[in-house]
């Protein structure tokens, strides 16, 4: 607000400037803020709490993202254990289905060989899947 005063007789004007009080406490406010921007170590405590808040949940997340990375690792090795184990097994079967199926066309010869000693007639159904004999 501005006050003008004149005096008539030397034409001198004098212009005061008064402010209120409300209009004082608003312009500190503002310089406040505005300083405030300038300066982030005079942020509001509330962001200052937020800001550790999210830092917490950052590390709490880095932990857990860790721990769970270590089960991958653990999980994969243990896969791949197993899967060497089971390529074994594998191997084992195949060995035994061939050793098998090697033995059987022997054993039947020694059976034919066996039935023609003893005069017995040999089975039409001699194979290598079936048994011509039956006990």
């Amino acid at each position: 607000m501005s006050d003008t005063f004149e005096i008539d007789s030397d034409k001198i004007t004098i212009t005061t400037k008064v402010k209120t009080i409300p209009q004082k406490l608003e312009t500190l406010q503002t310089t406040d803020r505005s300083q405030q921007k300038d300066y982030p170590q005079f942020q509001e405590s509330s962001n200052v709490i937020s800001d550790l808040d999210l830092l917490a949940s950052l590390q709490k997340m880095k932990e857990e993202e860790k721990t769970l990375l270590e089960n991958k690792q653990r999980l994969l090795a243990e896969e791949q254990i197993l899967h060497g184990k089971l390529v074994k097994e594998i191997d084992k079967k195949k060995t035994a289905i061939s050793n098998l199926k090697a033995e059987i066309p022997e054993l039947l010869n020694r059976c034919k060989d066996l039935s023609q000693a003893l005069g017995a007639p040999a089975s039409k159904n001699s194979s290598a899947e079936t048994s011509p004999f039956t006990f």
